[in-house]
């Protein structure tokens, strides 16, 4: 079985050439002078136990639709998420829009170039 090769620079920019002799020990090459420096290479163990179960995150999932009927630049939702939703802002066809959103836990206001009618979903 061949050891691996690992070519290293080191700050200065001397250049060192790393090759693994036998499990703790590694050969160590600096330009021109070789030294042989003993490491405790770590060897992958078996897997412990699992840890404890962490809290609980934030709640999540909810759905909310918004209609928008009447064509408007700026539409405002009020939402009961607890957190900013993501949205996604449809026009009347069905078609994603882009638009500048900016949200928080109570608030979505969505801000569109041309007045727009369509729907924004928030999740």
């Amino acid at each position: 079985m061949s050891s691996p090769d690992v070519d290293l620079t080191i700050a200065g920019g001397s250049s060192v050439d790393v090759t693994i002799a036998e499990p703790g020990g590694v050969e160590v090459v600096v330009q021109e002078l070789t030294t042989v420096v003993e490491l405790d290479l770590a060897v992958p163990g078996i897997q412990g136990p699992p840890g404890e179960r962490g809290p609980a995150g934030p709640g999540g999932g909810g759905y909310q639709e918004h209609v928008q009927t009447a064509p408007a630049r700026e539409w405002t939702i009020s939402h009961d998420f607890g957190r900013p939703p993501a949205v996604t802002v449809m026009d009347v066809d069905g078609n994603e829009i882009d638009a500048a959103v900016h949200s928080d836990e109570q608030t979505v206001i969505i801000t569109l170039g041309p007045a727009t009618a369509g729907r924004a979903h928030l999740t």
